[in-house]
């Protein structure tokens, strides 16, 4: 089991549920769809405002932009397979990063495939086997080991995390396999030629330059990696601290960082991401490193060597808001950004006017 699916069977004895004294909040309802956010995981927003939710369910939930709420691809029971068909016919097997392209298909990382949903519902396997081994080559040849995440970029390559285990350290790392518009599957390297490996990489996302942006969960930082495989930091000290970490906001250079998951960039090329132990909304703009929203009470000292907030859920405003283990983020066309709230089982949302409320539960 990974390390975030570990981490998000984890519940609190205590759930907290405020909202702000004026505020009505109108929630969404999802009961009538069997597990519709079960642990969510990955999110995007099409064209038309609709939101596609994945998670440990083995299905895409779809949001219209009313708040309607409907199982879009999937066994409704949510049964593992790998049946390419429309809508409920197909089947998964574990549904994780969710990307979206300009004309709206949807791409799903499924274990050790990437599966293409047309936006008539019709799913497909993209690319990947079925071999559990890391093998470039054509759309058909190549293979992939597991797949977690998944971004495009301005010329619609493709870019994904793909997990393999550490026989000597004993842990599980990413490498990042790139899909170009060719058809063809390429791992990215090291100026040296080595491959790029991410110690875990919690989300992904491209900048406007095709330049790809991963948050490095363990090494508790966000890098930048170039198209000619150039390695840098953008925020966070890289593997300053592996136990008992501390959050730090500020400067770039000083700033540090828990566990950052989830990765979105605005129009104007702003990096926001969510931190899963911190349960903050963080966003990286000039220069600096500043929570936008959640406030659960931090504590450095606790027994949970790995990094320890308070999680919660409270709805208003963004500053006194709490959350429990967010994940995926997506901004719509209004620069509200969606929030996959993991452990509370629902999708939060974040208004540019700084206020979160429920959106769908």
């Amino acid at each position: 089991m990974s390390l975030q699916w570990k981490f998000m069977m984890k519940r609190s004895s205590l759930l907290l549920v405020t909202f702000f004294v004026g505020i009505a909040p109108t929630i969404a309802q999802s009961n009538k769809v069997f597990h519709a956010f079960y642990y969510p995981y990955g999110i995007v927003i099409d064209s038309k405002g609709s939101l596609f939710v994945t998670g440990k369910n083995n299905k895409v939930i779809k949001i219209s932009p009313s708040g309607q709420v409907s199982e879009f691809a999937g066994s409704p029971n949510g049964n593992a397979g790998t049946i390419d068909d429309y809508g409920t016919k197909a089947s998964f097997r574990d549904t994780r990063g969710i990307a979206i392209d300009g004309q709206d298909n949807l791409y799903v990382c499924d274990y050790n495939k990437v599966r293409k949903i047309s936006p008539a519902g019709l799913v497909s396997t993209y690319v990947g086997n079925g071999n559990y081994k890391q093998i470039d080559g054509s759309l058909a040849t190549a293979s992939f080991n597991h797949l977690h995440n998944i971004a495009t970029n301005k010329n619609g390559e493709m870019y994904v995390t793909d997990q393999l285990f550490d026989e000597v350290k004993k842990e599980d790392y990413h490498t990042i396999r790139k899909i170009s518009k060719d058809g063809s599957v390429s791992t990215l390297r090291n100026t040296d030629g080595s491959p790029i490996r991410i110690n875990y990489a919690g989300g992904i996302t491209c900048d406007s330059e095709g330049n790809l942006i991963v948050c490095d969960q363990r090494s508790r930082c966000i890098k930048k990696i170039t198209e000619r495989g150039k390695v840098s930091t953008i925020a966070g000290k890289c593997d300053f601290q592996k136990w008992n970490p501390i959050y730090k906001e500020g400067s770039i250079a000083s700033a540090l960082l828990v566990e950052p998951s989830g990765i979105a960039m605005n129009k104007t090329g702003e990096i926001f991401f969510a931190d899963l132990r911190m349960h903050r909304i963080i966003k990286v703009v000039n220069s600096r490193v500043t929570t936008i929203a959640g406030n659960g009470e931090i504590d450095f000292s606790h027994s949970n060597i790995g990094g320890y907030a308070e999680e919660g859920y409270a709805d208003g405003n963004a500053k006194s808001s709490l959350f429990d283990g967010p994940q995926g983020i997506a901004f719509d066309r209004d620069g509200n950004l969606f929030i996959v709230d993991s452990n509370n089982k629902c999708i939060r949302k974040l208004s540019n006017g700084g206020v979160v409320s429920t959106f769908c539960k």
